[in-house]
């Protein structure tokens, strides 16, 4: 698959997992959506931190 040779592409592919992740968990466990939401944000902000660590 050419998405996944570029990171831009493999990040997209992961953002995407973890948003239907995130509403899949949202369905089951309602009660404690705001602490899987802070660590997907985390999450993401480490990605972002790395590849653009790395760009420099």
């Amino acid at each position: 698959m050419a998405i996944t040779n570029s990171k831009g592409g493999l990040l997209a592919i992961v953002a995407v997992a973890a948003i239907a992740a995130f509403f899949v968990l949202r369905q089951f466990f309602p009660q404690i959506i705001e602490q899987i939401a802070a660590g997907i944000v985390a999450f993401f902000a480490f990605l972002a931190g790395l590849i653009f660590r790395r760009k420099k």
